[in-house]
């Protein structure tokens, strides 16, 4: 809604020529009110979304005791419990002050210190404290126990340069997640959320390259943007994707719009083959996408390829798909190139095209409207 305002409200400013009166009418009551009506007559609503952890949950009541884990496994559970039950960032979780956090001796509630998180208030950055209630009812799901656990088994000193600020308190703080070889080192967010994703596809039987987990959490979509278990065990793409895949169709369809333009006295039959490619890249999953006029004169978005981008040394064998991914791309723009000396050849005249096949004559008759593919049924 609020494009669709800026615009109408551009269109009429250009009609007026003269700069002051432009200003006049910009500072006039009755047209600033208009358009901020305009604007919260539109409500946006939140996206409905079905998610199921319960795999997850059972897993860990059965299988992960926190004594009998191992650091690796132990770290991933703080990780996950920590994530689900506090609602923080992979960023939040590695900046965590261990010395400043405790354990309320009566209540038993859990007060997380965190350094520096992403958020502001008033343009400054803050200190932000994190209150976790324990779960005496299913001690196998208590952050707090879990917490015990890792730091008994964590006890080695580890500081961490403490991030700029204006009125530092203080030049160090001890960091709550540590490296799994070298104790006395500090992790990186990545590295938090890889154990996240571990301990989700491990107990769940989730493919890795399914799941998707992000750092960019905001306060009211935290949940939608992290990762998401579906009653069938499919992992479905945050909102962060779902967002810019829609910017991506909206770019094809202008591109397809413009090329469509351009060749008004090209063969329908040969504008049909022309393909506009898009690479949607997130975490290290790369997504080729191409665009085209479908039958019925819509325009279709089809997905070609996937592949996963290798961070690590084991999954140097991902490699194979992501040439091949890059491969089937270059097959692709050959076969544009070809589809493009053609319409050029019926453009300019050098191929004959009959007049009523003609894309100018086409379209008069047949309008050209997106294409929505239907969603699968839950």
């Amino acid at each position: 809604m609020a494009p669709t305002c800026a615009t109408a409200k551009f269109a009429i400013l250009a009609l007026i020529t003269d700069k002051a009166h432009r200003q006049m009418i910009m500072s006039d009551a009755s047209f600033t009110e208009y358009f901020a009506a305009l604007r919260r007559a539109h409500i946006r609503l939140a996206p409905y979304s079905r998610f199921d952890i319960t795999p997850v949950l059972d897993s860990i009541r059965t299988n992960h005791d926190n004594p009998k884990l191992s650091l690796r496994i132990l770290t991933a559970k703080v990780c996950f419990l920590l994530g689900i039950m506090g609602f923080l960032r992979a960023a939040d979780i590695n900046s965590i002050d261990r010395d400043d956090s405790y354990i309320h001796g009566v209540t038993g509630y859990f007060h997380l210190s965190i350094i520096k998180p992403k958020e502001r208030r008033q343009g400054f950055s803050i200190t932000k404290e994190i209150t976790i209630a324990p779960f005496a009812k299913d001690p196998m799901l208590c952050p707090v126990r879990a917490y015990n656990t890792y730091c008994e088994r964590t006890p080695a000193p580890c500081q961490q340069p403490f991030p700029d600020f204006d009125n530092q308190p203080k030049p160090f703080f001890t960091p709550l997640i540590r490296n799994l070889g070298n104790l006395a080192l500090t992790v990186s967010p990545d590295s938090i959320r890889r154990h996240i994703r571990h301990f989700i596809v491990d107990p769940s039987g989730v493919a890795i390259d399914d799941v998707l987990v992000q750092g960019n959490w905001t306060s009211r979509n935290v949940f939608h943007d992290h990762y998401r278990l579906s009653s069938a065990l499919i992992i479905h793409d945050g909102i962060h994707t779902n967002e810019d895949t829609l910017k991506l169709l909206e770019i094809a369809s202008l591109c397809l719009q413009t090329e469509k333009g351009r060749y008004q006295q090209v063969s329908h039959h040969t504008f049909a083959k022309r393909r506009i490619f898009a690479l949607q890249f997130v975490e290290n999953k790369l997504t080729l996408l191409s665009a085209f006029v479908a039958s019925n004169d819509l325009w279709a978005c089809l997905w070609e390829r996937s592949a996963l981008v290798p961070r690590k040394w084991d999954e140097r064998k991902y490699w194979v798909s992501a040439i091949e991914l890059l491969a089937r791309l270059m097959d692709l723009l050959n076969e544009r190139n070809e589809v493009s000396s053609e319409l050029i050849n019926e453009q300019t005249g050098l191929k004959s095209v009959a007049k009523e096949d003609r894309l100018r004559r086409y379209y008069t008759h047949h309008p050209f409207v997106p294409f929505v593919a239907p969603r699968p049924s839950p």
